[in-house]
């Protein structure tokens, strides 16, 4: 016996999903930054066809680009490291600060997360310097940055650690 399908609803065509997507104005101070949402109601395929192949890439903005992070660890006081996933993104300590070599991009409200696995020693020190070169969108020239690694910036065990940290560790683990 054939089932006969159900009528449409006659709601149909009036549910969809929302797709949000923020951007921030970054030449102002941290207190001043308000977002701008843009929304997207998409109820067909037509409609996500025109939201992500054409609206969508107008919401975002290149905020840095060029963007090269250098972690330099203290063998006194880190043993052994091993960088965990971005293993193909790894340039030579050579080409750091050489603004000819491409790096990657970084939009407005995304950040980049470097993640180490690390072996102590007893000494209690800094683990080493974070540096971070990058270039304005339009520049030429890179300014670069440095910071101090401490070792009240770690987590004594990964249930510690934020709930970022954790999904960026499950994601560069796979």
């Amino acid at each position: 016996m054939a089932r006969r399908r159900p009528a449409p609803s006659p709601d149909r065509g009036r549910h969809g999903s929302g797709a949000w997507s923020t951007s921030f104005d970054w030449d102002k101070p941290a207190r001043e930054r308000r977002a701008t949402p843009h929304g997207f109601y998409i109820d067909s395929f037509e409609e996500a066809k025109k939201v992500f192949e054409t609206q969508l890439t107008g919401t975002l903005e290149v905020i840095a680009k060029d963007v090269k992070i250098q972690v330099e660890f203290d063998p006194k006081v880190v043993r052994r490291y091993r960088l965990v996933g971005y293993e193909n993104r790894d340039i030579a300590d050579k080409d750091f600060r050489d603004d000819k070599v491409d790096a990657g991009e970084i939009g407005a409200g995304h950040s980049v997360t470097a993640l180490y696995e690390v072996e102590l020693t007893d000494a209690k020190a800094a683990l080493g310097t974070v540096r971070i070169r990058a270039k304005t969108p339009s520049g030429t020239e890179a300014a670069e940055q440095a910071f101090a690694f401490e070792q009240r910036m770690l987590r004594s065990t990964l249930d510690t650690a934020s709930t970022d940290f954790r999904f960026a560790l499950a994601v560069a683990a796979t």
